[in-house]
């Protein structure tokens, strides 16, 4: 058989068993980098799949169905924001860690600058009034891990950073107590977050209350009563809002939330403001 005849079979066969995806002309492998399966072909492997293509192939799109319009829509600013928070929440926890000694404290300008700076309004802000009762408590419970966790740091910050303070005092013993208050809601909270997402892919679209609404001021409440449970009448921490708390309305600007009374006021162009006589 000649060079050239040889080749034109070859060339024939490798055209028929590429379309029924084997390979030919001394070529064990399968098409695809290295060996490894097709692109669009499952495998029993718990390995990465290949970030390579064979020459002149070209990998299949994966064909996906739109996403289902969902209340997750109105809360994808408010899932960025927790995110954001609890990211910035665990670096300044593990700066604080790092003062904590076996007989005191001390806590350098940098860590204290980085619990300075901790804040849950992106957060707050991030809540939409007018949510259903279910989303609404799972949002706040969200939101209270991350205020109590804040909170349990801020003891630190009355103290000199040229100043130790020693377990065994007073000031020590208080501090100390109060960085412990946020390990609960830490260990949760990534479940939380979970769980309200799923709730508001499952749930349909929200049509968020209006700025001066009745819902939003309910809202405003709420977000105060969850912030003073952390840190009012010398709290830090350890408060989550697992519940929603009883809010009754006796006037257009007031009432009570838990049986405590409160008031709220309108500003236009930042919103509701709520007081609560909680101490």
């Amino acid at each position: 058989m000649s060079l050239r005849t040889w080749r034109l079979i070859c060339t024939a066969t490798i055209a028929l068993m590429l379309a029924a995806g084997l390979a030919a002309c001394g070529s064990t492998k399968a098409p695809g980098a290295g060996g490894q399966p097709n692109p669009g072909t499952s495998s029993s492997s718990s390995s990465a799949p290949p970030t390579a293509t064979s020459p002149g192939t070209t990998p299949s799109p994966a064909r996906s169905s739109p996403a289902e319009p969902s209340a997750a829509d109105q809360l994808a600013g408010f899932f960025a924001a927790a995110e954001a928070a609890d990211s910035q929440l665990r670096q300044v926890a593990a700066l604080v860690n790092e003062g904590v000694g076996p007989v005191s404290m001390t806590f350098p300008p940098a860590t204290l600058a980085a619990v300075g700076a901790l804040s849950t309004e992106e957060t707050v802000r991030a809540i939409p009034a007018g949510l259903p009762a279910e989303l609404l408590r799972q949002a706040l419970l969200v939101y209270s891990d991350l205020e109590s966790r804040t909170t349990s740091l801020s003891g630190i910050r009355m103290f000199r950073a040229d100043h130790p303070l020693k377990l065994g005092s007073q000031e020590g013993k208080y501090v100390y107590g109060c960085l412990g208050n946020g390990g609960p809601a830490a260990a949760r909270f990534g479940t939380d977050l979970a769980a309200l997402r799923t709730a508001a892919l499952a749930s349909p679209p929200v049509t968020p209350a209006a700025p001066d609404s009745r819902a939003a001021a309910e809202l405003a409440v709420r977000i105060q009563d969850i912030g003073l449970r952390n840190s009012g009448c010398m709290s830090c921490g350890g408060f989550v809002a697992t519940t929603l708390a009883p809010v009754v309305w006796t006037s257009q600007s007031g009432g009570t939330i838990n049986g405590i009374r409160f008031q709220v006021t309108y500003h236009a162009g930042t919103g509701w403001q709520a007081a609560i006589w909680a101490c």
